[in-house]
């Protein structure tokens, strides 16, 4: 597994049994964030102090691609359907793409100021990102056309995203009880069934997967009680 040390300057690699294997990044205070394995073989990870985009090969060399505009705050990258790297700029309110040679293309979101964050590719072949100012779960084409879907919940800050078989999920770390989910209309569409999904605190949420939105509904659930102590 590789990740990144945010504050070290390094990309880390730890193989099954512990072993951490450590690789300087050129750019000193770049503050790398986000990792992701690409189509080609190597790891990309974002500075997002650094205003770079960056690749590691296996063995550890260290390519770095700079982004146009200053203090854009590459955060989050995934690699897509169509073998790029997709990146988000959470202060330059943009959609990044990177290819293998490291030509970059931006594409700005239709409304400012919405700090994009997590990104994934999505089941249904567009890259699905989290809103996390705008409080908008956001879906953007390999050509470059972007949906918006707001989260029913005030000021959640949706941040991490992840794809499932039908679905998107994602974290609202300012609401802790709820997990969300959307699913992209393009898919099938399916009847709606509530899904209970465990929530920290002891919490659980009810969570409507229906098309094209997101229905998101807390449910009040009493913490399992603590096992009794045993005694000798």
């Amino acid at each position: 597994m590789w990740f990144t040390e945010s504050e070290g300057d390094k990309i880390g690699r730890v193989t099954a049994t512990g072993d951490i294997s450590e690789f300087p990044i050129p750019t000193q205070r770049c503050a790398a964030v986000g990792i992701a394995a690409g189509p080609d073989g190597a790891m990309w990870f974002t500075e997002i102090n650094g205003d770079k985009v960056g690749r590691i090969t296996m063995t550890g060399t260290i390519t770095e691609f700079p982004v146009p505009m200053v203090a854009a705050g590459p955060s989050e990258i995934a690699a897509g359907p169509d073998r790029a790297m997709w990146f988000s700029l959470y202060n330059d309110n943009k959609i990044g793409r990177i290819t293998r040679s490291g030509a970059i293309t931006e594409i700005s979101l239709p409304t400012p100021s919405r700090a994009p964050n997590g990104i994934v590719a999505g089941p249904d072949g567009a890259m699905w990102f989290a809103e996390s100012e705008g409080n908008n779960i956001g879906r953007i084409t390999i050509g470059g056309t972007i949906s918006e879907y707001p989260v029913p919940t005030p000021n959640s800050y949706p941040y991490g995203i992840a794809a499932g078989p039908t679905a998107m999920w994602f974290a609202q770390p300012q609401q802790h009880s709820y997990i969300g989910a959307l699913k992209p209309n393009r898919l099938p569409i399916e009847p709606r069934r509530p899904r209970r999904i465990p929530a920290p605190q002891g919490r659980q949420c009810l969570i409507h997967v229906v098309p094209s939105h997101v229905q998101v509904s807390p449910m009040n659930v009493p913490p399992s009680p603590s096992p009794p102590n045993s005694s000798t």
